[in-house]
């Protein structure tokens, strides 16, 4: 399954998602708190309509846009737009052990999990595609 993000990162969370399966829209607010350890982080997530979410939209901020695939335990999102080339896999875990048990695929180049460049807030801010 493939879902488009459309990311205006103003607010950090404000999702509008397309899955591209069916192209129903899903619009959420989320909000990912800082982790005492990087592997499991708390998050939780504000479920909008259309209109709750164009409001908060049209706020001033940076946008991301990815393409974001399921493959396997994985969310793998590939960027669009200034990022285009960078591709981010991540696995959810319910707990720390269960994140500690995850076995990291070939195709995984780098770990990046504890990397500040790579949250969704400094890829924002980054506009020449370079990290």
């Amino acid at each position: 399954m493939a879902s488009r993000y459309s990311l205006p990162e103003s607010l950090s969370g404000l999702r509008a998602i397309t899955h591209l399966s069916s192209g129903e829209r899903e619009f959420k607010l989320a909000k990912k708190y800082a982790p005492d350890n990087p592997l499991i982080g708390p998050m939780a997530n504000l479920y909008l309509n259309a209109e709750e979410h164009a409001v908060l939209a049209a706020l001033p901020g940076e946008r991301l846009s990815k393409l974001r695939h399921r493959l396997g335990g994985f969310t793998v999102d590939v960027f669009e737009g200034d990022l285009s080339g960078l591709i981010l896999a991540e696995c959810e875990a319910s707990n720390r052990m269960a994140a500690m048990s995850v076995e990291i695929p070939d195709w995984c180049v780098r770990e990046v999990t504890s990397v500040p460049e790579y949250t969704g807030w400094r890829l924002a801010q980054n506009r020449d595609g370079v990290i």
